[in-house]
């Protein structure tokens, strides 16, 4: 590995990965399916799907991603609502 491939790696913000998914039995829906994601460093998050959309909704508040179109909320609303 050069130089330029250590910067660009350590520049990269590491998320997670997928390392499963599990569906919850009698859960609403939206709480249903529980994705669960593992960091480099081997800290492991689980997330409902109503997380995931709290966590979209919450980065187009704050500008860190662009909008989504209202038709695509449209489509989805009826999933969300997880409590979590």
């Amino acid at each position: 590995m050069d130089q330029t491939e250590s910067f660009n790696q350590q520049d990269c913000l590491p998320i997670a990965r997928l390392v499963g998914v599990t569906e919850v039995q009698g859960e609403a829906s939206a709480c249903s399916l529980v994705f669960e994601l593992e960091s480099a460093a081997g800290q492991k998050l689980n997330l409902t799907y109503g997380s995931v959309m709290e966590a979209i909704r919450f980065a187009q508040q704050q500008a860190v991603m662009a909008p989504l179109s209202e038709h695509w909320w449209a489509r989805v609303e009826r999933y969300d609502g997880c409590t979590f």
